[in-house]
């Protein structure tokens, strides 16, 4: 498999540089849940024996996030947009 990236990353864009201070102002304006009261925004920890569907789980989160008009566990996510389009980041929502 090939790992190589085929397109240009603009580093400056895709991770701007913040202070301490400008990414605490963002945090105060920022949805504090992508999904409501159950997945976090900034950490949301899932554990759990082996073979229980953990990445099941988290496949799923993905696809609602990706796939509009999809549901997790009956919910959809707040202000969804799509995270990646045409190989691009795009601003993801869910991050101040």
């Amino acid at each position: 498999m090939n790992n190589i990236c085929t397109y240009p990353i603009n580093v400056a864009i895709r991770f701007p540089r913040t202070s301490l201070r400008e990414a605490y102002e963002r945090s105060k304006h920022a949805e504090r849940w992508v999904f409501p009261e159950t997945i976090c925004s900034s950490v949301t920890l899932i554990y759990g024996r082996s073979n229980v569907g953990k990445s099941y789980l988290v496949a799923s989160i993905r696809l609602s996030l990706l796939i509009e008009g999809r549901e997790f566990l009956g919910m959809q996510p707040h202000r969804q947009r799509k995270v990646l389009e045409a190989g691009h980041p795009v601003d993801r929502p869910w991050i101040g």
